[in-house]
């Protein structure tokens, strides 16, 4: 028997990950590749890029973006209209202190803004 699968339409989608211990800083964000509303991904990214770079003092590195975040796992199984992104936060590497020794909620915080208010107006 073959089931067929349906992709899920969510709201929006948001993905928060650090990057490996090499050392090396900053932050990376993306969103899919095939996503049927890439307008939004770009707006959805310059937010990123204004609130999570202006709180964390980290800097933004794009040449670090790689296939397993445009074509991560999980915007494979969502619609590709639904507004969706996946956030580095930085790297455990280099970044480690701010990740986990300072103060972590620093990160958490930082990436609130972008996922949480610019997510829920482009989605309306």
């Amino acid at each position: 028997m073959t089931r067929a699968w349906t992709a899920c339409r969510q709201t929006s989608c948001s993905v928060l990950h650090a990057d490996s211990c090499i050392p090396a800083s900053g932050y990376k964000a993306a969103y899919y590749e095939r996503s049927r509303i890439p307008s939004t991904g770009d707006r959805i990214l310059g937010c990123i890029d204004r609130h999570y770079a202006a709180t964390t003092g980290l800097a933004h590195d794009p040449d670090t973006v790689t296939v397993d975040m445009t074509a991560y796992h999980a915007f494979r199984k969502i619609d590709p209209s639904t507004p969706a992104a996946i956030l580095e936060l930085g790297f455990l590497g280099g970044d480690q202190e701010l990740l986990t020794r300072n103060d972590p909620e620093i990160a958490a915080r930082a990436a609130s803004p972008p996922t949480c208010s610019a997510f829920s107006k482009m989605t309306r």
